[in-house]
């Protein structure tokens, strides 16, 4: 493989003749000369702390198809570091000391960045979190790996946006063990109104707080974090469906039967039917219900995790993007960098079985707020600092 001092020689006669490094350009090289590219781009962007970029400069050495130095493991590895992906760091990290020069500088400091990581990942996380400002309570939710969407035809009928399925991986987090009631809520907004379903109340200091926009939720997460120093956010589309899912592959929590629902979520059923009758599709049960209940009213899913699905549709961070699925990356995704709706997921009180799924997907502006839409918070697990 060339060395980086030819590399550095090819990019200035490249730029001192005039010719720029477009991808055509770039593409036209020697795969040998076009991985030495990356690797020293994705080394500058670590430099100025763009981790994100870097990585995708790694990736695009990968799809070369290529035999790498060693040095590419501990490079990557490094930014997997920066990124708090330790699975993949530690892995990249022995796959280069395994390869390289033990009396490198990198090797040393390869050994370094191991030890790091076995003390980061060996700290025991508390299973569960209050805050001290809200009384909110949170749970640790595991990270790992899912088949996150659904089969174009789940329960016999097809969806828009929820294919293909891909797997993605997420990082330890913590999620609300419940929904944000009305009483948190007002600690921000002393004055908000969750207001009524004609003469049934959604105003209760337990009931979900509701008729609030994805800014309102925004702007929540954005006060909270302030008065505590945790970084609150809404869940990420991906953090949510692994949450919701519980470890679980149905199309439910607790199953496959959406009849089931009324031991596990408040949805549109037998008691809003006696209401309204015809008004709601309904599932074939009863929760006693007629619109939101206190939040923890039903069992929990496999994480310990409340209404994650019924109730009201909870704000996630990501933006909507119909074809994400297809382009979306493996690890940690976010969504796409813009778009004109937000996603909200789970379903709602007076929702039907089509819509109470783990991968059933919503979207509203953000502007947006109605009787059944809500949220909870998540925060990302404090890891010790890596030098």
């Amino acid at each position: 493989m060339k060395t980086i001092l030819m590399q550095a020689i090819i990019v200035m006669v490249f730029v001192c003749g005039g010719v720029g490094l477009s991808a055509a350009n770039t593409d036209s090289l020697p795969v040998d000369v076009q991985a030495d590219l990356h690797l020293a781009k994705a080394k500058k962007y670590i430099e100025q702390k763009k981790y994100k970029r870097a990585d995708r400069e790694f990736q695009e050495i990968l799809a070369l198809d290529i035999q790498v130095p060693s040095v590419f493991f501990y490079h990557y590895g490094v930014n997997k570091l920066k990124l708090k992906d330790y699975k993949n760091a530690e892995a990249l990290l022995k796959e280069f000391i395994l390869n390289c020069d033990r009396k490198s500088s990198e090797y040393t400091k390869a050994i370094e960045l191991l030890a790091d990581i076995s003390v980061v990942t060996s700290v025991s996380l508390p299973s569960n979190y209050t805050d001290s400002e809200t009384g909110m309570e949170f749970v640790l939710v595991k990270g790992g790996c899912f088949q996150m969407g659904s089969p174009s035809r789940e329960d016999g009928l097809e969806y828009i946006g929820e294919d293909p399925v891909h797997e993605v991986c997420v990082d330890d987090f913590y999620l609300g063990k419940y929904e944000v009631t009305n009483e948190q809520y007002r600690k921000y907004r002393p004055v908000h109104n969750s207001g009524s379903f004609v003469d049934d109340g959604l105003n209760g200091r337990n009931q979900p707080v509701v008729n609030v926009s994805w800014q309102d939720a925004d702007g929540y997460a954005r006060w909270l974090s302030k008065k505590s120093g945790k970084k609150y956010s809404l869940p990420t589309e991906a953090q949510w469906e692994y949450a919701a899912r519980g470890g679980t592959d149905t199309a439910r929590f607790w199953g496959n039967s959406p009849d089931d629902a009324c031991s596990y979520a408040n949805v549109a059923d037998r008691t809003l039917y006696r209401k309204w009758g015809d008004l709601f599709e309904i599932h074939d049960c009863a929760d006693g219900y007629v619109v939101t209940a206190p939040v923890g009213s039903f069992k929990p899913n496999g994480y310990g995790l409340y209404d994650m699905l019924g109730n009201v549709w909870e704000w996630c961070q990501d933006w909507y993007g119909e074809e994400y699925y297809s382009s979306s990356p493996r690890q940690n995704p976010t969504g796409p960098a813009l778009g004109k709706y937000r996603v909200n997921r789970g379903g709602g009180w007076n929702n039907d079985p089509r819509l109470v799924r783990a991968a059933y997907r919503d979207w509203d502006s953000p502007g947006g707020a109605y009787n059944g839409l809500g949220f909870r918070l998540a925060f990302p697990v404090q890891q010790h600092a890596i030098r």
